[in-house]
């Protein structure tokens, strides 16, 4: 396992805005366990405890395992994709062709 494993849980737990508590609920694991799990490179963390880990944060198991910008803008993207896959159909279509009209139009002035 990586060792720098805890200290990407924590960052990947802060990009989505959840506490430790928030996590623990949300996965299944007890507040104890994900905090020691983030403060130690020690910890084994079985693949059950990351797959549970990895939902609650609503992410790919595999950003565990990569380092910066990578994994934030898969946090970003996974996010901002949730958010749409919620919203109405229409206004989520709508807003999509709005966001890609704004990228084209920013890449075009380059």
């Amino acid at each position: 396992m990586n060792n720098d494993l805890g200290e990407q849980i924590k960052i990947l737990r802060n990009k989505v805005g959840l506490t430790q508590e928030q996590l623990a609920e949300n996965s299944g694991l007890s507040v104890n366990y994900i905090s020691k799990i983030e403060r130690t490179n020690s910890q084994n963390v079985s693949i059950k405890s990351l797959i549970a880990i990895s939902e609650a944060l609503k992410i790919n198991i595999v950003d565990f395992f990569i380092s910066g910008n990578q994994s934030e803008d898969g946090v970003f993207l996974r996010t901002l994709l949730d958010k749409l896959r919620k919203m109405d159909k229409m206004k989520a279509e709508s807003l999509s062709m709005s966001f890609l009209q704004i990228i084209d139009e920013l890449y075009d002035n380059k």
